[in-house]
């Protein structure tokens, strides 16, 4: 009947506070709770973004390396080049050197057995010359024994 005339009994009002109260602290609590949990995903969200900052700062240092690091490749690889490029060079004319090289031994060869005829013919006409002296003194002195007797001069 009180419930007609939008009464409650004592039991019933005192029940629904303290319901009232239990749900305000239960609210209090999620309040404290959500707060919390809050402020540990902020602590944990920055804590990722200064560890991303750190990695990419490092990420950022290791390029900035490597980029150093393959621009003296590619100086290097540029002497290299160069390098090749005279070691080339200096091989062709070695190879042509090589061949002007084979051309004067073969001269040099050719000179030699000229020389070695020449010799050999210079020594046969010594012997011709020696020959060729030894008739001559023969023969002047055959000429001056015979003057000799025929001027009758003593020889």
């Amino acid at each position: 009947m009180l419930e007609a005339l939008g009464l409650v009994t004592l039991r019933r009002h005192q029940l629904a506070i303290k319901q009232m109260r239990d749900a305000e602290s239960r609210v209090k609590k999620l309040e404290r709770d959500l707060t919390e949990i809050q402020a540990r995903s902020k602590a944990q969200l920055e804590q990722q973004v200064n560890e991303s900052r750190a990695q990419s700062k490092t990420l950022r240092t290791e390029i900035a390396n490597a980029a150093k690091a393959l621009k003296l490749k590619e100086r290097e690889l540029v002497k290299q080049a160069q390098r090749a490029d005279k070691l080339r060079i200096a091989a062709e004319r070695a190879n042509r050197h090589r061949g002007d090289v084979a051309s004067l031994i073969k001269r040099l060869i050719a000179a030699e057995q000229e020389l070695a005829a020449a010799r050999n013919h210079l020594m046969i006409v010594e012997v011709k010359l020696d020959i060729l002296e030894g008739a001559a003194n023969v023969l002047d002195a055959r000429t001056r024994t015979t003057t000799a007797q025929q001027s009758g001069a003593p020889v």
